[in-house]
């Protein structure tokens, strides 16, 4: 079991942006600074989110997870069936096999989401990109705009690559 990190924040910004930024998962030095899009390597990502007109506090900006994943590497949080069948914490969902820690988040996620009532939506990486809208690769919609339907309203979508 992943457990999350201690006092780490997973989301940070305001509490009724337009744009909401979800990256698969802290950075290590995201972790140093106890919170999200803190690290070093954000502060290229905010600057390049300027350029395009948009305030990064003027957003709210989260992580998927809330522990950094095995190896870095979230892509192995997808299990295939085989790996999957040994481990009783594993559920199939959305088309993919994946450890009850990941759903436990994408429930914090879709709270989260239904709080705020974004208008869009920049989801930064394959492990975000599933668990907004069960497609597992970034590589196959990067570019597209998509669409998430919710109680509230219509949300766009735009996945792309995590920018570390």
């Amino acid at each position: 079991m992943a457990n999350p990190i201690p006092g780490f924040q997973t989301g940070r910004g305001s509490a009724d942006a337009d744009l909401l930024i979800l990256a698969d998962s802290p950075s290590k030095n995201d972790i140093k600074a106890k919170v999200c899009f803190g690290g070093a390597g954000s502060v290229w990502f905010v600057q390049e989110l300027a350029n395009t007109g948009h305030k990064f506090h003027e957003s709210y900006a989260m992580t998927a997870l809330d522990y950094y994943p095995p190896s870095g590497n979230v892509k192995k949080l997808f299990l295939n069936k085989t790996d999957a069948g040994r481990d009783p914490k594993v559920n199939f969902v959305n088309g993919a096999y994946v450890h009850q820690d990941v759903l436990r988040n994408a429930k914090r996620v879709w709270q989260k989401i239904d709080e705020i009532k974004p208008k869009f939506i920049l989801a930064l990486g394959d492990l975000s990109l599933w668990m907004l809208t069960g497609e597992k690769s970034v590589d196959a919609h990067r570019g597209s705009m998509l669409e998430i339907k919710r109680p509230w309203g219509v949300v766009r979508l735009l996945p792309t690559y995590h920018p570390n």
